[in-house]
């Protein structure tokens, strides 16, 4: 009833919402519109720093916020910044009416860079 199309199974999609630990809490966020959001390709998921071996063949990129490099990100729409789903769901709300923390533009919007594969053989625990 009323379910939205998600790119990725349920069982991806509970690992892809889930905290990685970075902080505490997502205070501005519900769990339902997070898991809509990533679902519906509008956030890139939850994932931990990448490995120190991918940061040396440039498959990285490093957030501005908490300095971890990521091969799964965002760029925002206003000044085309990298910043990881875990930052970006500290600095803005479910409703995108924050500030860009970059270019302080009003209502503050991202792409996902990369996306992790859709095919559940290749995803890892």
């Amino acid at each position: 009833m009323g379910q939205s199309k998600s790119k990725y199974s349920s069982a991806q999609l509970n690992t892809f919402c889930k905290p990685t630990g970075m902080y505490a809490s997502t205070p501005l966020w519900t769990p339902k519109k997070l898991r809509r959001a990533i679902g519906g390709g509008m956030l890139a998921p939850r994932s931990r720093p990448a490995p120190d071996t991918m940061l040396v063949g440039g498959k990285s990129k490093e957030c501005p916020i908490c300095f971890e490099n990521y091969t799964v990100y965002n760029i925002t729409s206003c000044c085309s910044k990298c910043v990881c789903t875990e930052c970006y769901l500290q600095v803005q709300d479910e409703e995108g009416t924050k500030e860009c923390p970059f270019c302080k533009r009003q209502s503050m919007k991202v792409v996902p860079a990369v996306t992790p594969p859709t095919s559940s053989s290749s995803s890892s625990s």
